[in-house]
């Protein structure tokens, strides 16, 4: 029986050893196939791009017209791109993203200025890739605006006409339209100047004017300040808000000016102030002609 019994076990081992022996031979076979196969880049996972020669160094990129919306893998690294940058681009395109023109491509990520520079001549977008709203006459902005054309078109069909030489506009009173009569002073800068009076509670000098960032200095000229017409804060009665709000004022000296109301008493005049934080003989000359006691 025990030699029954070797003769069984000695017949099972030799069976599984020949069959081992069949898989690795069939498994070795498989390898060396898929080693001498061809593939393509598309064909494979991005993972494994290899970087043609970028033309720094290693040997001139191949440069030729391309839609970066169509290119394949093969076109952009022949391009000079580096293989994560094509990955990027591929999968913007996969989630449904497009470049609507050349400049669009400048937010690949890692695509430096010299080398977007280097390609932007080459950059070609189809017709199919441009946005739609680009075929409309006139376009419209999401609020419901006039579009840019007709905006245009009725500046010119009503554009004031300009103040002449010898003409003096007294600025405290005068509105937008006005003010646009003003050579040198548009529809950004009459809106400017009137939010800034607002906020100041009027000018005092015409050098104010120049506080507004770009203001022209060429129409100063044609500008007066007539006396009077000036809005006041009462420095005892305001409340923090109030007096936070003028722009010569702000936080910091609100503080000031509240604290020593409450510890002091009331102020009679600015010079009071005149040793502590933010109220030296310069800024108390700009902020009394806007104070009352």
């Amino acid at each position: 029986m025990k030699s029954d019994y070797k003769i069984l076990l000695f017949c099972l081992l030799l069976v599984c050893a020949i069959v081992g022996v069949f898989v690795l031979v069939d498994s070795s076979v498989d390898s060396l196939s898929s080693d001498s196969g061809s593939v393509t880049v598309d064909s494979v996972s991005t993972e494994s791009l290899t970087p043609f020669p970028s033309g720094e160094g290693r040997g001139e990129a191949s440069l030729v017209r391309f839609d970066p919306n169509t290119a394949d893998s093969t076109t952009l690294l022949r391009l000079g791109l580096q293989p994560w940058m094509v990955r990027g681009i591929l999968k913007y395109r996969r989630k449904g993203g497009v470049y609507y023109s050349p400049e669009d491509f400048a937010r690949v990520p890692g695509l430096t200025v010299k080398k977007y520079r280097e390609l932007l001549p080459y950059i070609t977008i189809s017709e199919d890739y441009r946005e739609a709203r680009t075929l409309v006459g006139e376009r419209r902005s999401h609020y419901g605006e006039y579009s840019q054309a007709s905006q245009e078109k009725r500046d010119t069909t009503q554009r004031p006409v300009k103040m002449a030489p010898v003409e003096r506009l007294a600025i405290n009173a005068a509105d937008t339209n006005a003010l646009k009569r003003v050579p040198g002073i548009g529809s950004y800068f009459a809106k400017k100047l009137v939010d800034y009076r607002e906020k100041l509670g009027g000018f005092v000098c015409l050098d104010q004017l120049l506080e507004i960032k770009n203001f022209p200095e060429s129409a100063l000229q044609y500008l007066t300040i007539p006396d009077g017409g000036i809005r006041k804060i009462n420095i005892n009665k305001a409340d923090f808000k109030q007096l936070a709000a003028h722009p010569y004022i702000g936080y910091s000296r609100t503080k000031v000016i509240v604290d020593y109301r409450r510890l002091k008493g009331k102020i009679t005049s600015l010079s009071q102030l005149s040793l502590l934080k933010g109220f030296s003989a310069a800024e108390i000359e700009k902020i009394e002609p806007y104070i009352t006691y």
